[in-house]
Protein backbone atom coordinates (compact mmCIF):
# COMPACT_ATOMS: atom_id res chain seq x y z
CA UNK A 1 0.00 0.00 0.00
CA UNK A 2 2.66 2.66 1.22
CA UNK A 3 4.61 2.92 -2.13
CA UNK A 4 1.46 2.53 -4.35
CA UNK A 5 2.43 5.18 -7.40
CA UNK A 6 -0.34 4.15 -9.39
CA UNK A 7 -4.25 2.40 -9.52
CA UNK A 8 -4.51 0.63 -13.35
CA UNK A 9 -7.50 1.62 -15.15
CA UNK A 10 -10.72 -0.34 -14.42
CA UNK A 11 -8.51 -1.54 -11.15
CA UNK A 12 -11.95 -1.19 -9.07
CA UNK A 13 -14.81 -0.74 -11.83
CA UNK A 14 -17.93 -1.95 -10.66
CA UNK A 15 -17.01 -3.02 -7.31
CA UNK A 16 -20.79 -2.02 -5.91
CA UNK A 17 -20.02 -2.28 -2.37
CA UNK A 18 -16.71 -0.78 -2.29
CA UNK A 19 -17.88 2.04 0.58
CA UNK A 20 -14.98 3.87 1.36
CA UNK A 21 -11.33 4.36 -0.19
CA UNK A 22 -7.81 5.55 1.76
CA UNK A 23 -5.57 6.72 -0.99
CA UNK A 24 -1.49 6.14 0.10
CA UNK A 25 0.36 9.41 0.11
CA UNK A 26 2.70 8.46 -2.66
CA UNK A 27 0.56 7.97 -5.16
CA UNK A 28 0.51 9.48 -8.12
CA UNK A 29 -1.94 8.74 -10.95
CA UNK A 30 -5.89 7.00 -10.73
CA UNK A 31 -6.77 5.33 -13.77
CA UNK A 32 -9.23 5.19 -16.59
CA UNK A 33 -12.67 3.82 -14.90
CA UNK A 34 -10.87 3.16 -12.06
CA UNK A 35 -13.41 3.48 -9.75
CA UNK A 36 -16.25 3.84 -12.50
CA UNK A 37 -20.14 1.93 -10.85
CA UNK A 38 -18.88 1.90 -6.82
CA UNK A 39 -22.04 3.06 -5.90
CA UNK A 40 -21.67 3.02 -2.78
CA UNK A 41 -18.64 4.98 -2.07
CA UNK A 42 -20.07 8.74 -0.81
CA UNK A 43 -16.75 10.94 0.16
CA UNK A 44 -12.96 10.35 -1.23
CA UNK A 45 -10.40 12.85 -0.25
CA UNK A 46 -7.49 13.70 -3.27
CA UNK A 47 -4.43 13.93 -2.09
CA UNK A 48 -1.94 17.40 -3.56
CA UNK A 49 0.25 14.41 -4.56
CA UNK A 50 -1.83 13.04 -7.22
CA UNK A 51 -0.79 14.08 -10.83
CA UNK A 52 -3.71 12.64 -12.46
CA UNK A 53 -7.10 10.98 -12.28
CA UNK A 54 -8.15 9.07 -15.34
CA UNK A 55 -11.17 9.74 -17.48
CA UNK A 56 -14.44 8.44 -15.76
CA UNK A 57 -12.46 7.48 -12.67
CA UNK A 58 -15.35 8.10 -10.56
CA UNK A 59 -18.28 8.29 -13.11
CA UNK A 60 -21.28 6.21 -12.26
CA UNK A 61 -20.63 6.52 -8.43
CA UNK A 62 -24.68 7.62 -7.87
CA UNK A 63 -23.56 8.33 -4.61
CA UNK A 64 -20.25 10.04 -4.14
CA UNK A 65 -21.91 13.28 -2.87
CA UNK A 66 -18.26 14.73 -1.06
CA UNK A 67 -14.40 15.19 -2.66
CA UNK A 68 -12.26 16.51 -0.38
CA UNK A 69 -9.00 17.88 -1.87
CA UNK A 70 -5.65 18.68 -0.38
CA UNK A 71 -5.66 21.98 -1.67
CA UNK A 72 -4.33 21.12 -5.31
CA UNK A 73 -3.15 24.06 -7.11
CA UNK A 74 -4.54 22.69 -10.61
CA UNK A 75 -6.96 19.20 -10.01
CA UNK A 76 -5.54 17.00 -12.21
CA UNK A 77 -9.31 15.70 -13.48
CA UNK A 78 -9.83 14.73 -16.87
CA UNK A 79 -13.27 14.18 -18.90
CA UNK A 80 -15.98 13.33 -16.86
CA UNK A 81 -14.36 12.63 -13.92
CA UNK A 82 -16.79 12.71 -11.76
CA UNK A 83 -19.79 11.93 -14.60
CA UNK A 84 -23.20 10.82 -13.15
CA UNK A 85 -22.70 11.20 -9.56
CA UNK A 86 -24.06 13.18 -6.86
CA UNK A 87 -21.51 15.24 -6.54
CA UNK A 88 -22.09 16.53 -10.47
CA UNK A 89 -25.37 15.88 -10.32
CA UNK A 90 -26.77 18.22 -7.65
CA UNK A 91 -24.46 21.06 -9.14
CA UNK A 92 -26.51 20.54 -11.93
CA UNK A 93 -29.56 20.72 -10.95
CA UNK A 94 -29.49 23.68 -9.17
CA UNK A 95 -27.54 25.16 -12.00
CA UNK A 96 -24.66 25.80 -10.74
CA UNK A 97 -21.05 26.30 -11.78
CA UNK A 98 -18.45 22.85 -9.97
CA UNK A 99 -15.54 23.86 -8.50
CA UNK A 100 -12.98 21.70 -7.32
CA UNK A 101 -10.49 23.79 -5.53
CA UNK A 102 -9.02 26.48 -7.74
CA UNK A 103 -10.03 24.65 -11.14
CA UNK A 104 -13.31 24.76 -12.40
CA UNK A 105 -14.49 21.35 -13.13
CA UNK A 106 -18.29 21.40 -14.40
CA UNK A 107 -20.14 23.86 -16.09
CA UNK A 108 -22.48 21.94 -18.46
CA UNK A 109 -25.66 23.33 -17.00
CA UNK A 110 -24.77 27.20 -17.07
CA UNK A 111 -26.39 29.15 -19.70
CA UNK A 112 -26.39 33.08 -21.00
CA UNK A 113 -23.59 34.80 -20.01
CA UNK A 114 -20.95 32.98 -17.30
CA UNK A 115 -18.65 34.48 -15.29
CA UNK A 116 -15.62 32.11 -14.01
CA UNK A 117 -14.96 33.68 -10.62
CA UNK A 118 -11.80 35.72 -9.79
CA UNK A 119 -9.25 33.20 -8.53
CA UNK A 120 -9.50 29.98 -10.72
CA UNK A 121 -6.35 29.08 -11.87
CA UNK A 122 -7.55 26.20 -14.41
CA UNK A 123 -10.39 25.66 -16.88
CA UNK A 124 -10.85 21.57 -16.56
CA UNK A 125 -11.06 19.44 -19.53
CA UNK A 126 -14.54 19.52 -20.40
CA UNK A 127 -15.94 21.58 -17.65
CA UNK A 128 -17.77 22.91 -20.56
CA UNK A 129 -18.66 20.52 -23.21
CA UNK A 130 -21.37 20.92 -25.45
CA UNK A 131 -22.97 23.78 -22.97
CA UNK A 132 -25.58 25.16 -26.07
CA UNK A 133 -26.81 27.64 -23.38
CA UNK A 134 -23.57 29.73 -23.18
CA UNK A 135 -23.71 32.73 -24.85
CA UNK A 136 -20.93 34.15 -23.26
CA UNK A 137 -18.25 33.23 -20.94
CA UNK A 138 -15.69 36.26 -19.09
CA UNK A 139 -12.39 34.39 -17.86
CA UNK A 140 -10.65 36.45 -15.00
CA UNK A 141 -6.96 37.11 -15.26
CA UNK A 142 -6.24 34.90 -12.54
CA UNK A 143 -6.67 31.53 -14.87
CA UNK A 144 -3.92 29.75 -16.06
CA UNK A 145 -4.45 27.01 -17.41
CA UNK A 146 -7.52 26.17 -20.12
CA UNK A 147 -7.32 22.03 -20.88
CA UNK A 148 -7.63 21.46 -24.73
CA UNK A 149 -11.68 20.43 -24.38
CA UNK A 150 -12.82 22.57 -21.79
CA UNK A 151 -15.53 24.27 -24.45
CA UNK A 152 -15.61 21.68 -27.04
CA UNK A 153 -17.11 21.88 -29.83
CA UNK A 154 -17.66 26.25 -28.72
CA UNK A 155 -16.28 28.56 -31.10
CA UNK A 156 -13.25 30.86 -29.85
CA UNK A 157 -16.22 33.48 -30.63
CA UNK A 158 -18.16 33.10 -27.06
CA UNK A 159 -15.58 34.33 -25.04
CA UNK A 160 -14.43 37.63 -23.13
CA UNK A 161 -10.90 37.47 -21.71
CA UNK A 162 -10.33 40.15 -19.06
CA UNK A 163 -6.92 40.01 -20.46
CA UNK A 164 -5.27 40.24 -24.15
CA UNK A 165 -5.98 37.12 -25.90
CA UNK A 166 -3.49 37.65 -28.76
CA UNK A 167 -0.79 35.49 -26.42
CA UNK A 168 -2.43 32.53 -25.72
CA UNK A 169 0.38 29.60 -26.31
CA UNK A 170 -0.67 26.15 -27.49
CA UNK A 171 0.75 24.42 -24.79
CA UNK A 172 0.39 19.90 -25.00
CA UNK A 173 -2.76 19.80 -24.94
CA UNK A 174 -3.77 22.99 -23.01
CA UNK A 175 -4.26 26.56 -23.06
CA UNK A 176 -0.94 28.13 -21.10
CA UNK A 177 -2.33 31.38 -20.25
CA UNK A 178 0.42 34.16 -19.87
CA UNK A 179 1.57 35.35 -16.22
CA UNK A 180 0.42 38.42 -15.91
CA UNK A 181 1.75 41.47 -13.51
Amino acid sequence: GAELTKIADNAFENCKLLSDVVFPSKLKSIGEECFRGCESLTKIKLLDVIDSVGKCAFADCINLAEVETNGLKYAPLYKDVFENTAFVNNARKNKQMLIVDNTVVDGRCCAGEVVVPEGILHIGAGAFFNCKGLTRIIIPESVEVIDYSAFEPLILGYFSFRFETTFLHKLSNSLLLPKRN
